[in-house]
């Protein structure tokens, strides 16, 4: 590398770190985790929908964003919606500027039994650099709630059973990951959501936040497969061993979503998701002691939550693995997403 590119790379390896993150797996993370779930009777759901006091097109839209991220608190929503408005400006979604709204909407749908809420607090800075105590509510979606959505709107979603019971480590990436599937599809290049689920004989079917499709200048499709790489280990439940394999099968899931689009004819891109440079390097490691992806490697990309949220553009957000002939074997290099 040389040295401009080499300084780049450190700064958005610092800001990976950064102090403004709400992703994050501390200690205070597992210690306030709740969980909230509302029971309703679906002939009181029936009722209710009747009435008109839930059920809305625009309430549905929410469901949709909740159900293609998988995991999403409010800001992931609203640039998901803002997003599908811009595609489609006739969709009937709700003004996501009101983020008061928005969070009513989450509220009632949670308390009609649609929406799973996931709380937790997590000590912050704010952008004077002041410590804070942020606390932070993610939604996932109740069975009850994609049966609906999919029967108002006309979708095929499907849904995962007991996402809320992994670990909360795993859902903080899942709602990372969430994050960023979001905020890249606010990119003029982006067309539209795919629910993140693909099916190859190694390893079967295989979840993953959310698939994006982008379109190249020349009109060619590109499907972008976002994939969460939060590597703590949740020591009260995972041995080292499990651990270890988990790692692997995050290298072998990137693997093989590429190749389920070379296997369609179709572009594909992978962008991993990870919490901070120590979860980068875990990941490029494992990545190259493997050597899985060695034909790949520019076809994935690196990012993460404390990047995008230091001021970059969007396309100024990813990092990616560059063979090198040093002691690790490779660099990692600042570069900007050919479909962005």
């Amino acid at each position: 590398m040389d040295i401009a590119t080499k300084q780049k790379s450190v700064i958005m390896r610092q800001q990976l770190n950064g102090g403004n993150r709400v992703y994050v797996c501390q200690d205070k993370l597992r210690d306030t985790l709740g969980r909230e779930y509302h029971y309703l009777d679906s002939d009181l759901k029936l009722k209710r929908f009747a009435a008109d006091e839930l059920g809305f097109v625009s309430d549905c839209h929410l469901l949709y964003a909740v159900a293609n991220l998988g995991v999403a608190d409010t800001d992931a929503i609203t640039m998901f919606n803002k997003a599908l408005h811009r595609t489609a400006p006739e969709l009937h979604i709700m003004d996501v500027n009101n983020s008061d709204n928005v969070r009513s909407r989450l509220h009632a749908l949670m308390s009609s039994g649609f929406l799973f809420k996931i709380t937790y607090e997590v000590d912050t800075f704010d952008a004077d650099n002041k410590p804070r105590l942020t606390h932070m509510s993610l939604y996932t979606c109740a069975q009850d709630g994609i049966f609906h959505m999919n029967q108002f709107l006309g979708k095929r979603m499907v849904h995962q059973n007991w996402i809320q019971a992994k670990n909360p480590y795993e859902i903080v990436g899942l709602a990372a990951s969430g994050y960023v599937a979001s905020k890249m599809a606010l990119s003029d290049t982006f067309c539209e959501f795919k629910q993140g689920i693909f099916q190859t004989k190694a390893i079967g079917t295989c979840f993953i936040p959310s698939i994006l499709k982008f379109k190249y200048e020349n009109g060619e499709p590109v499907h972008v497969g976002v994939i969460d790489a939060y590597l703590n280990r949740y020591e009260i439940a995972q041995s080292k061993g499990d651990h270890e394999d988990r790692c692997i099968y995050k290298v072998n899931l990137i693997k093989q979503f590429l190749y389920s689009r070379d296997m369609k004819n179709t572009v594909g891109r992978a962008v991993v998701v990870v919490e901070n440079n120590a979860d980068l390097v875990e990941m490029a490691d494992w990545i190259m002691k493997l050597d899985n992806l060695g034909d790949d490697l520019d076809r994935v990309y690196f990012t993460g939550e404390g990047i995008h949220k230091a001021g970059n553009e969007t396309s100024d957000c990813f990092l990616r693995i560059k063979k090198a002939k040093n002691k690790q074997g490779y660099d990692l290099v600042p570069v900007k997403p050919d479909f962005l």
